[in-house]
């Protein structure tokens, strides 16, 4: 294949990976490509994170010959161009390769396959659309609204008339990821949300009356479109959070101690009962305790991670990591020591959401806090 072409090719691929919408054969081709190229890298004391950022993307680019593209923040984009990222940084420094002969978790028939494109659409009629089995294409119609799935793996609402509103009755659909999946939704008025596992979204085809609301269990992020006369909202337990022209992400898993809105740009108020609180980028809104809501000061990449293709546990403890990769391994953890729970990882840890488990349960297996074992789709964590 001619060089440009190649760089296309690379270029389309890095994109779809990112997404979470590349196929296992475009995966395999990509993996491919990545494993051709001289990949070691190492962190020492002298290097700080960001300097070993660019080293490992500067490489990519001369190796791959991948074009760059302008971005604020690097790290992102790492995740864009390799399928396999390499950045380990706990308490100083680890070799991001293993040790010759170090004892590995098995990677073997117990090995866990990471999640991918996966959801059920519930119509207002009942009707239920298993989206991986679903043909690119329309799929459904709801008066003039067009319920369509896209050649790169989401779904997306259109009227046929050209408008955002359907003059009919509200028909609410609802698009439910199992544990082990994530979907990409366009609503009707061009909001885009990504769902991540183990969440559900319930929303009108057609916004109506002034106002547009959804309501999410679980984890969503939300790009909205602005429209003033048109406010659009989340409701979530017992908050709602209010666009002000906003990126946004919300974590409100039963499972998790608060719900957490992490504001990426733009605006947002946030309410839970009388109180009410603005939320500015960089922050992030702390909720479900005693009714209460608190603002902190959040990582709006940690925050989304997640729709980037890649796991970043920053300063966390184990049962906090390990909640996220049940979710997405669709696995069960059995911690065999409680007191493990609790062991905090002070540094970063950073790696790809489309490895096999046994990847990611290798690097924190190199930081001596832990040790894991696979067995009948459950991890067992022992010390």
């Amino acid at each position: 294949m001619p060089d440009n072409q190649q760089q296309d090719r690379i270029n389309f691929l890095a994109k779809k990976w990112r997404e979470g919408t590349i196929s296992p054969e475009e995966k395999k081709e990509f993996d491919a490509w990545y494993d051709s190229k001289d990949n070691t890298f190492e962190l020492t004391r002298n290097e700080t994170r960001g300097q070993t950022e660019n080293r490992l993307y500067n490489n990519i680019l001369e190796k791959g010959n991948i074009q760059k593209r302008r971005t604020v923040r690097l790290w992102p984009r790492i995740a864009a161009a390799a399928s396999i990222i390499v950045a380990l940084s706990i308490c100083g420094y680890f070799m991001l390769h293993q040790q010759q002969g170090a004892q590995q978790v098995a990677q073997n028939k117990n090995d866990i396959a990471p999640g991918g494109n996966k959801a059920t659409l519930t119509l207002s009629d009942g009707k239920k659309i298993i989206l991986s089995d679903a043909r690119n294409g329309k799929i459904a119609s709801q008066g003039q609204i067009l319920v369509n799935k896209t050649a790169d793996g989401q779904v997306e609402y259109q009227n046929a008339a050209g408008t955002q509103n359907n003059a009919g009755e509200v028909a609410w659909n609802t698009l439910e990821v199992p544990r082990g999946g994530q979907y990409h939704l366009t609503l009707i008025d061009g909001t885009q949300v990504w769902l991540n596992s183990g969440s559900k979204l319930v929303y009108p085809s057609a916004f109506m009356h002034g106002e547009r609301r959804v309501e999410l269990t679980g984890e969503a992020y939300f790009e909205v479109v602005h429209n003033a006369a048109q406010p659009f909202s989340v409701k979530v337990k017992d908050e709602i959070i209010e666009d002000i022209g906003t990126h946004f992400n919300i974590n409100a898993y039963d499972d998790e101690p608060v719900l957490k809105t992490t504001l990426i740009e733009g605006a947002v108020r946030v309410s839970e009962g009388s109180q009410q609180v603005m939320l500015r980028p960089g922050q992030a809104s702390i909720g479900g305790i005693e009714g209460k809501v608190g603002l902190i000061t959040a990582d709006p990449e940690e925050a989304i991670a997640w729709k980037s293709g890649y796991f970043l546990f920053n300063s966390e403890n184990l049962a906090s990591i390990m909640r996220k990769v049940s979710r997405w391994y669709n696995a069960d953890v059995v911690f065999e020591d409680k007191k493990l729970e609790k062991q905090l990882f002070s540094g970063t840890i950073t790696v790809s959401r489309f490895k096999n488990v046994s990847d990611l349960l290798n690097k924190l297996r190199l930081t001596g806090a832990a040790h894991f074992k696979i067995e009948n789709n459950k991890i067992l964590i022992s010390d």
